[in-house]
């Protein structure tokens, strides 16, 4: 898809045999490069790679997990430090529950 109307596609969306995304490719900058990468898992992203200084190579990676009923539980991003040694920060976000904590209260 051409979503900013230059002439040059810069979204790609690839489907399974049943209709639902499984990986979607955009250029967020229009420079012709991709720079951000998108996988799903039931039709749900869980997996984002992005170049956010458009020199080709991943510095920020989000991680999305959902439970079987498709509710988001947990959030992380991990964003780089050092490119040359691949160091990464990681956050994690959202407002899940961790497992040791009674859901009730009790």
């Amino acid at each position: 898809k051409d979503s900013n109307l230059d002439g040059e596609i810069d979204n790609w969306l690839y489907r399974d045999g049943t209709g639902t995304p499984v990986k979607w490719i955009r250029d967020s900058n229009s420079d012709g490069r991709p720079d951000h990468w998108s996988f799903f898992k039931g039709g749900k992203p869980f997996l984002s790679n992005v170049d956010t200084d458009y020199d080709g190579k991943t510095d920020a990676i989000y991680l999305t997990i959902w439970d079987s009923l498709g509710t988001k539980q947990r959030s992380y991003s991990y964003s780089v430090r050092n490119k040359e040694t691949n160091v990464f920060v990681l956050h994690e976000d959202t407002g899940w529950i961790s497992d040791d904590k009674d859901l009730t209260g009790k």
